[in-house]
């Protein structure tokens, strides 16, 4: 694997990072990829322990609040719905570039 993503709820700036019990794979995907990018919604100078993500694999840290939308990031926000239901039927129309381009900001 070339490239994980993986997005935390809280990392430091040495791309340690808390995932807060939501562990599913990303500490063996971490491992894996030849980069690691942590995207977080809050990115701070250091973290304590507990520790479930260390920084010794990760490639780079970059703040994304709600950069796990429309899925969940617990506790800070749940998965939406009608927001993957709306992207499922973009993409099976082939309105991919459509879907993505009508959530821009019109100033771009």
């Amino acid at each position: 694997m070339d490239v994980a993503v993986i997005h935390a709820p809280l990392a430091d700036r040495f791309g340690n990072a808390r995932l807060r019990g939501n562990l599913a794979i990303d500490q063996e995907i971490s491992l894996a990829a030849r980069r690691v990018i942590v995207t977080a919604e809050e990115v701070v100078d250091e973290l304590d322990a507990p520790i479930e993500l260390t920084g010794l694999s990760t490639t780079a840290v970059v703040q994304a609040p709600r950069g796990a939308w429309p899925t969940s990031c617990y506790p800070s926000y749940h998965l939406d719905g009608e927001e993957i239901l709306r992207y499922v039927d973009a993409c099976a129309a082939g309105n991919f570039a459509e879907y993505i381009i009508a959530d821009q900001p019109k100033d771009i």
